[in-house]
């Protein structure tokens, strides 16, 4: 993806040298990516909770930072007020999910970096499978507050 932006930045750049409206930082600063994803994710998945759980399988590959600050963008607060549940299993999912893959947190990258024979394969097939166990018992424990009244927010 950042290979193709840099392609496309620099045939723009050619094309109109002098001209800052047509420069890619002013053509990405104009898409609304939060509402496009709401959109999108509302059609095919009208189910909250998995729209959370789909944002901890995304964490394992980009960064959780701008995928809660993107889901802030998704959902009107006059229906998801802040101190709904939703928030909290939106933030546990998005935090967690970035161990699901080594590459999706900052310590697995310093882990894979500093012990010999860890690879991205090696984590996947020794360490995957219970982070995927977990992740998923931490969702139903979040859930499971949620229906029993004990979950902070509504």
């Amino acid at each position: 993806m950042m290979l193709n932006l840099g392609i496309l930045s620099l045939i723009v750049s050619l094309l109109h040298p002098n001209d800052s409206h047509y420069s890619l930082h002013h053509a990405l600063a104009k898409i609304e990516m939060a509402d496009a994803l709401a959109e999108k994710l509302s059609q095919v998945c009208p189910i909250d909770s998995v729209v959370a759980i789909l944002v901890g399988f995304a964490s394992a590959v980009v960064d959780n930072a701008p995928l809660v600050a993107g889901s802030q963008g998704m959902y009107d607060l006059g229906q998801h007020p802040p101190d709904e549940a939703l928030w909290n299993l939106i933030t546990y999912c998005a935090a967690t999910g970035g161990s699901l893959l080594v590459i999706g947190s900052a310590a697995g990258v310093a882990f894979m970096g500093m012990e010999q024979g860890v690879s991205f394969g090696w984590y996947l097939k020794a360490i995957g499978p219970a982070a995927l166990v977990g992740y998923f018992f931490g969702v139903a424990g979040m859930m499971g507050q949620q229906a029993a009244g004990l979950a902070l927010g509504s």
